[in-house]
């Protein structure tokens, strides 16, 4: 059935159920010559990708048609979907198409999610294979990206530790100063050394008065 001469003639349909491969509802019927017309999903799966998923062709069933094969699209189009419909078992929402998708399989999740303006997408058990390989790819960035961040938090962690050693380290030096403060009275640093032990029982006493208080 020739193409070249589509018409631009398309309308946004409240009836269309939604798509069976996306789960989105941002369809339309496009006409594509004189005497049919299909329904096509606009939804968006990702930053620079679209569904398109297009449906059975419908074919003008007599003369007096507006749209000459719209009745019949809606009609197959919704018997596909019909077939895949049920209950959702999977949501994925995002705040905006830079962001990461968040996964659920509660629907409260979802619904929560839809009211405050996230990008809601369902999935439902009889996913196109093309949704479930993106699926994997997005889950395999997912999980790498956990290790990469997990392996800088034990970098990080290792790191705290050495410097909580070395500061332990000083405190024991500084300890055995103040302890032996008064063998440095004729020191020419007797006052540096004196200064120092002051300063330190100071910042000891402040430590210990702001310390938080264990709950019991």
């Amino acid at each position: 059935m020739p193409t070249e001469n589509r018409s631009s003639n398309t309308e946004m349909v409240s009836e269309l159920l939604p798509c069976p491969f996306c789960g989105q509802q941002d369809v339309l019927i496009e006409r594509l010559d004189n005497d049919a017309s299909v329904v096509i999903c606009q939804g968006l799966t990702g930053p620079h990708e679209a569904c398109l998923a297009c449906g059975p062709v419908g074919v003008a069933q007599n003369e007096g048609e507006e749209q000459p094969g719209r009745d019949k699209a809606v009609e197959l189009w919704n018997s596909r979907a019909q077939q895949h419909q049920g209950e959702p078992v999977l949501w994925r929402y995002r705040k905006t198409p830079a962001r990461g998708w968040f996964y659920s399989v509660h629907k409260r999740s979802a619904e929560i999610a839809l009211r405050d303006g996230y990008i809601v997408e369902e999935f439902y058990a009889h996913t196109d294979p093309g949704d479930v390989e993106r699926l994997r790819g997005e889950n395999k960035q997912l999980k790498d990206l956990l290790r990469k961040l997990s392996k800088a938090c034990k970098d990080k962690l290792a790191i705290i530790e050495s410097q909580r050693a070395e500061l332990a380290e000083r405190d024991g030096l500084l300890d055995r100063v103040v302890d032996h403060a008064n063998f440095w009275r004729d020191h020419p640093y007797a006052e540096v050394v004196e200064a120092i032990a002051r300063d330190y029982k100071a910042l000891s006493a402040s430590a210990e008065s702001s310390a938080p208080v264990a709950q019991a």
